[in-house]
């Protein structure tokens, strides 16, 4: 019994993680949008265009994952998901 209990924490844990990855990538860049705009050498409010697209992705991203969600089961497409957004994430530090 305490194997069930332990599982079922696991994943309400694990989905708790997965459900803060878009609130906490946007938390994350909203402090920056002086430094990008200085950076850029544009203002902050031509910045914030592009959180409008980053919620057209996510908008996107929905209508893309119903069906593959169909198709192929929950897991397939949230690995694959979750290596893309680790994957373009590497690809935006600055080192």
């Amino acid at each position: 019994m305490t194997s069930l209990r332990h599982k079922r924490a696991w994943i309400i844990f694990l989905l708790g993680l997965l459900s803060v990855v878009n609130p906490f990538a946007i938390d994350m860049y909203l402090p920056g949008f002086p430094a990008i705009a200085a950076s850029l050498k544009t203002t902050v409010a031509e910045v914030t265009l592009s959180l409008s697209s980053f919620f057209i992705g996510i908008s996107a991203g929905q209508f893309l994952y119903g069906p593959l969600l169909d198709r192929y089961g929950r897991k397939k497409p949230l690995y694959a998901g979750i290596s893309l957004y680790l994957v373009a994430s590497a690809c935006c530090i600055n080192v």
